[in-house]
């Protein structure tokens, strides 16, 4: 029980101890006043339990998320060199068979086109990367 709650019951503990008359404006005003004042409180309190709980949640997830980066630095230029190994710098053209650098190709809609018959590009990997897996 947080100590809003308890100061809550105390003044409820006080207001029942007086023998308030709640046929009053005064009265019902007070009990009115005391019972919202216990309502906030419960409220207060579910809603810093629950932050407590996303406190902890973050901090997970602050942790891992660390552990990610440690992991993926580790990794660093070996997963860089890896995936270059993989690429060709060299596009051909399906229809017109010439072959681009890679700066050469214009780039649209995700797709590498030919600068000069605006063809799909292919030959994105290399093939001697792929018969060595096998």
């Amino acid at each position: 029980m947080s100590l809003l709650l308890e100061k809550v019951s105390y003044l409820q503990g006080m207001a029942d101890g007086m023998d308030i008359d709640t046929s009053t404006k005064e009265g019902k005003l007070l009990t009115m006043v005391i019972d919202l004042l216990g309502d906030f409180a419960e409220a207060y309190d579910e809603l810093d339990t629950d932050l407590e709980s996303l406190e902890e949640y973050v901090e997970d997830v602050d942790g891992d998320l660390a552990e990610l980066e440690n992991y993926i630095e580790e990794l660093g230029d070996d997963l860089y060199n890896d995936l270059d190994d993989c690429f060709d710098n060299e596009y051909i053209c399906g229809t017109c068979e010439d072959t681009y650098d890679l700066s050469e190709a214009v780039v649209e809609a995700d797709e590498l086109r030919c600068p000069v018959c605006g063809d799909k590009l292919h030959s994105m990997f290399k093939a001697d990367v792929f018969s060595e897996e096998e």
